[in-house]
């Protein structure tokens, strides 16, 4: 017999190998519908088929109390548990597998929520039918949810062990995660970016800040609510709804802010600074007098990269083909557009030129029509 590098035989590998094939194809759904199934049949025909193979009822907690207290039942009670439980979730697992892989492919389109409600609302119906039959079971199922969240404290273990190592590692992956966006961003970053140039970034800074503080606030809310004299149960429930919708309105507003200081600048440099000169030339007509902006403030704005999304791809290809990394790519191109979607661009060097040349045109223009003031303003001696 031949063994390999671990220890096992050849065969012994391969008998391995099939049965993790066989699990790998079979999704969770598909197991939580064999379970739900195996239930089922348990609630109609479980009692008549546990007297059948000489057990007094239904075992309550598969079989194991039984195998317990009377050894001489534990064939019965073995028998039990395969018939019952063990095969129908195999084989209706392994039978709706095809149908719960499609499903679940349907399921990548719409949020991660929805899948896990699906899931969690059949395991509410397996938990629930199960315990149903009996109330040994209700009890143990209840005691031990008790036990649960009375050991682990959850109201520590959440925002200690959850909440902070998520918010960390989000942290210390965004530089990734905005490299995928931009589709393998390779290039050395050594400046910073002014925040208004990342208006995605900023806004996801400020949402996460936001949601710190509305944490912060509550972990002091009854201090808060005694020394203002308010309400401590308005006072939660007013955090409660912060908590998500504040993030939320911060991101939005955030990222508006950052636009519109883009639109400033490329106003800045299409149009000048603002001299608040306002002249009347002797025709009567108002001119307000803009000048270029300075070299420092230029090269600040200039220092911007526009970086564009990444665009969709193409269903399929000149033979008619589906692209095989088509649904792929897609989300990948909406996550670029979540990220780099919404930007101001720079102005042309052409367009700077020009807003240049119009600028002193209408210097020149009202010197031509007379205005002493724009002379001044232009270096000129009025004539």
């Amino acid at each position: 017999m031949e063994l390999t590098s671990d220890g096992l035989s050849t065969d012994k590998r391969q008998i391995l190998g099939q049965i993790r094939v066989f699990f790998a194809q079979i999704p969770l759904l598909s197991w939580l519908l064999g379970a739900l199934a195996a239930v089922a049949l348990e609630y109609f025909i479980g009692t008549p088929f546990a007297r059948t193979l000489g057990l007094r009822k239904a075992p309550m907690l598969f079989g194991f109390v039984i195998m317990l207290k009377k050894p001489a039942l534990i064939h019965s009670a073995l028998l039990y548990f395969v018939l019952i439980y063990l095969l129908p979730i195999g084989a209706i697992a392994r039978l709706s597998a095809a149908s719960m892989n499609r499903l679940a492919a349907k399921l990548l389109d719409f949020p991660l929520m929805i899948s896990a409600l699906i899931h969690l609302a059949v395991l509410y119906a397996i938990l629930h039918w199960w315990s149903d039959m009996s109330l040994y079971r209700a009890e143990v199922l209840r005691y031990t949810l008790i036990a649960v969240l009375l050991t682990l404290s959850l109201n520590l273990i959440i925002p200690a062990m959850v909440l902070a190592p998520v918010l960390l590692v989000l942290v210390g992956a965004y530089p990734w995660i905005e490299r995928y966006a931009l589709g393998r961003d390779t290039g050395e970053h050594h400046l910073l970016d002014r925040p208004r140039n990342a208006p995605t970034r900023t806004a996801l800074g400020v949402a996460m800040v936001t949601f710190y503080i509305v944490l912060m606030i509550g972990g002091g809310n009854d201090i808060i609510a005694y020394n203002f004299d308010l309400s401590f149960n308005t006072m939660i429930r007013v955090l409660q709804v912060l908590l998500f919708v504040g993030p939320v309105v911060a991101f939005i507003v955030t990222k508006r802010l950052c636009l519109s200081l883009q639109r400033r600048d490329r106003d800045l440099l299409l149009h000048g600074r603002e001299t608040g000169r306002v002249l009347r030339l002797p025709s009567g007509e108002f001119l307000e007098i803009h000048e270029e902006v300075d070299e420092e403030t230029r090269a600040k704005i200039m220092s911007k990269t526009d970086h564009e999304p990444l665009a969709l791809p193409e269903a399929v290809d000149e033979n008619g083909v589906a692209h095989p990394a088509g649904r792929r790519l897609k989300r990948k191109s909406r996550f670029s557009s979540f990220f780099y979607g919404q930007n101001i661009p720079l102005p042309s060097e052409e367009e700077i030129n020009e807003a240049k040349s119009h600028i002193d045109h209408e210097l020149h223009d009202a010197v031509e029509a007379g205005s002493q003031a724009a002379a001044e303003i232009a270096g000129q001696q009025p004539q």
